[in-house]
């Protein structure tokens, strides 16, 4: 590469990286579109990830949203989140759910879950943050686990992540239709 090249490269590849990465005002609200992405399959990277089990029927992921009364984040952190599980109720008490993973195994579980109760902790918006201390095995051992809770019609709402900031937790929920 011809040394005065490499410096106007670089730069523009910075600067497509940048655009690339969603920013605050790049994120969907609970009240627009679920973007394509969020329903795309898991990383290649991320298949050997936990995401915790899977207590009821598959769910394509033509049908989470269905599955989940509408209540799927419509953001998740930039870093190649795709849907790894889903699932539907079996019966009138059981939960249905689905988690995503990223190439870093980072997890974000959402249930809703027909006897689960909202319990007690700080206020994000209209959520409870019932859980944020360290924990995760393997790659994660040590990593910020983060649940929060909200009341719906159906139940409740539960979202667990593993691996996530807390800004990044409150974000994802921010982006959930209740």
């Amino acid at each position: 590469m011809r040394p005065g090249l490499r410096a106007p490269l670089l730069a523009a590849a910075a600067a497509f990286a940048l655009a690339a990465c969603p920013t605050p005002s790049d994120r969907a609200g609970p009240d627009e579109p679920l973007p394509s992405a969020i329903l795309s399959p898991q990383h290649e990277a991320a298949q050997s990830c936990p995401v915790g089990g899977v207590p009821g029927p598959v769910v394509t992921a033509d049908r989470v949203e269905s599955a989940l009364e509408g209540h799927v984040p419509h953001y998740l952190p930039p870093s190649q989140f795709g849907l790894a599980a889903a699932w539907g109720p079996v019966g009138g008490s059981a939960t249905a759910g689905a988690a995503w993973a990223d190439p870093r195994c980072r997890v974000v579980r959402v249930v809703v879950d027909p006897n689960a109760s909202v319990g007690s902790g700080p206020q994000v918006g209209v959520w409870t943050l019932t859980r944020s201390e360290q924990c995760g095995s393997g790659l994660l051992q040590g990593a910020q686990c983060l649940e929060y809770r909200v009341e719906v019609p159906e139940g409740a709402i539960v979202v667990s992540t593993v691996g996530l900031a807390r800004e990044e937790g409150d974000a994802v929920v921010d982006s959930i239709p209740v």
